[in-house]
């Protein structure tokens, strides 16, 4: 199967054209691949088994899924190629969500009653105090554009 993930990549280079760093990222891929199933064939109990794998090494499950979604592309090119006649596919893992962490009361509190005396500290207060009122993030603020009268 090396040989026939040789053959995917050189086509993803030459033929659809893809960077060298997602290159590089497919290699890294076929590499924990190869590393959990050391002698691969193209079944589903093999890709199975590589998922439970990485689970079992305790990899995250967005990086579990960036490996599945490397190993997808690559079993759709070997169907188109005759080499996965049953189409074989891999499920994604159910994405962990993460809970962004808030700030207590106090700690708003504490950020509301703070004196700045210094300009640098007034314009974070400023915007501090705008993120808090409006729930905007901050990358929202940064794209607001001040329009002079």
């Amino acid at each position: 199967m090396d040989n026939l993930f040789k053959d995917f990549l050189l086509e993803k280079e030459y033929i659809a054209g893809l960077s060298k760093n997602t290159l590089k990222g497919y290699s890294v891929s076929w590499r924990t691949f190869k590393r959990i199933i050391p002698e691969p064939t193209i079944t589903r109990e093999t890709f199975f088994e590589f998922t439970k794998g990485m689970i079992t090494e305790g990899l995250q499950s967005k990086t579990i899924n960036q490996h599945l979604t490397v190993l997808n592309s690559f079993l759709t090119w070997a169907k188109e190629n005759g080499h996965n006649p049953d189409n074989i596919r891999i499920k994604k893992v159910k994405m962990d969500k993460k809970i962004q962490p808030c700030y207590t009361n106090e700690e708003l509190i504490r950020m509301v009653r703070w004196k700045p005396t210094t300009w640098p500290q007034k314009r974070l207060q400023v915007l501090l105090l705008t993120l808090m009122d409006t729930g905007c993030r901050i990358n929202e603020i940064r794209q607001w554009v001040v329009i002079h009268k």
